[in-house]
């Protein structure tokens, strides 16, 4: 049986934090550059990484919450736990302004242009479409629970 403590499921967050950061930081800087820089990364592999790590940042989160609940294993979960979309909604909702901040270049400029890019406007924009509905859908799952939801208060 595997095990995790507290101290390292927090560390892993935190070191992914920290590489999703550095990622971005590469995508905000690299995306758009002169026609002739020849670019150091491949920013659709970048962008694959970050929502991979992503994933992974939102199991780390889960790990910690059960720790700081009390659970001893991980399938003591109960199935109407709220957490893992708690946290799925933190994350999409990130990316969606991460990459409503990322530089393209206008399409219309794009001839007058010395510079090109490597993920598109187009492609971002599809993206966080795709995001929005994800998002969306989400919140829906959260709204229906808070709905029904009641504490009794003692």
């Amino acid at each position: 049986m595997k095990s995790i403590t507290a101290r390292d499921a927090i560390y892993s967050r935190e070191s992914l934090s920290k590489d999703i950061t550095r990622m971005w930081g590469i995508l905000y800087t690299e995306n758009v550059t002169e026609k002739n820089y020849k670019r150091n990364y491949d920013m659709k592999a970048i962008f694959k990484k970050v929502l991979d790590m992503s994933e992974k940042r939102v199991d780390a989160k889960l790990k910690i919450q059960l720790i700081n609940m009390g659970y001893k294993k991980q399938s003591e979960t109960p199935s109407s736990w709220l957490y893992p979309l708690i946290y799925q909604l933190s994350e999409k909702n990130e990316l969606f302004v991460k990459l409503g901040t990322l530089p393209t270049l206008d399409p219309t400029g794009k001839l007058k242009t010395f510079k090109t890019e490597a993920i598109s406007r187009k492609y971002v924009a599809q993206l966080r479409e795709k995001l929005q509905l994800e998002i969306v859908a989400i919140r829906k799952k959260l709204d229906d629970y808070n709905d029904k939801a009641v504490l009794i208060l003692d």
